[in-house]
């Protein structure tokens, strides 16, 4: 995939479309203007550099909603967002912006569009605005004949860093954390959580599983390990394995009570993560040393 794409911008040059919007979320508006042909080529220059940067240098591997080490992008289908209530209506028509209405200190993100000479799509690209909010306070200028002068208007930042790809059906993040701020990603957290409490609920293993589905919707580390079991399927394979959770939880020596005919006690925030853990299949035991620990990654563990 890494080299696809990199061969797709040999495709692109000064004969290319390049469309650019900047967005403002609440409003679901974008301003999108003319581009000059200077600009329209810097544009490209700097997205081929970003790409054949991060590209050459780090690991494509599939989205954890956990995260990922430093050196790795992720990556998933389109179809992830398009099948998602939450997600598809990004990509709708919004409310067109003039100039005289736009105010970059609202914008949240900017949208670059790159087609080829025949008017194919090649590429969307995503990138958080970057507000500038103190730089904004003071005074933009530039030299011209030994002279410092004053740069008047809007000053609209484009720094070639790329947050979001959208190719070839792909979604390649560069950005964990932009998913959720450009895409609201935190939404089919919330909605994943609530998938895996209401078959908890079915299950009839817990005591007080109201307060336990509270105290996850309200922590963030929280929803984005229930995202990840239920993609993974976890969920089921914690019920089928049920009975052995309270031997798990007296060897691992947590603090948590069971109930006479067998259900999870459920007390207290301090409780979450194990219980979670739990239901996610993160506790392992060394073959060495028989240690007991957890696993961060489910690719530590074969």
């Amino acid at each position: 995939m890494k080299n696809s794409i990199i061969n797709s911008m040999t495709s692109i040059n000064n004969l290319s479309e390049v469309e650019i919007s900047f967005i403002i979320k609440n409003k679901k508006a974008e301003y999108r203007p003319q581009i000059s042909n200077d600009v329209k080529c810097r544009i490209i220059e700097l997205i081929a550099g970003y790409l054949n940067s991060r590209l050459a240098n780090d690991e494509l591997v599939p989205y954890d909603s956990t995260g990922v080490l430093d050196n790795q992008i992720e990556f998933m289908d389109i179809s992830v967002l398009l099948n998602s209530v939450h997600c598809a209506n990004f990509f709708d028509d919004k409310l067109q912006l003039e100039e005289t209405n736009l105010q970059p200190e609202k914008i949240d993100y900017y949208e670059i569009i790159i087609k080829n000479n025949n008017n194919n799509q090649i590429m969307k690209v995503y990138r958080q605005f970057q507000k500038m909010k103190q730089l904004r306070k003071g005074l933009f200028s530039f030299m011209h004949n030994h002279e410092l002068k004053r740069i008047d208007g809007n000053i609209i930042c484009i720094d070639g860093t790329i947050d979001i790809l959208i190719w070839n059906n792909q979604v390649i993040i560069f950005n964990h954390i932009a998913l959720e701020r450009i895409l609201n990603f935190k939404d089919v957290f919330i909605e994943k959580t609530m998938e895996a409490i209401a078959k908890l609920k079915h299950e009839d293993i817990m005591l007080n599983v109201e307060q336990f589905e509270d105290d996850c919707i309200n922590d963030s580390r929280i929803i984005k390990k229930f995202h990840k079991i239920m993609t993974q399927n976890k969920l089921n394979l914690f019920f089928k394995h049920f009975s052995k959770v309270k031997t798990i939880v007296d060897e691992l020596g947590f603090n948590i009570s069971f109930s006479k005919d067998g259900k999870i006690i459920y007390e207290d925030k301090k409780q979450l993560f194990h219980i979670v853990n739990l239901m996610s299949d993160s506790y392992f035991r060394s073959l060495l040393a028989n240690r007991i620990g957890i696993a961060e990654k489910e690719g530590n563990i074969r």
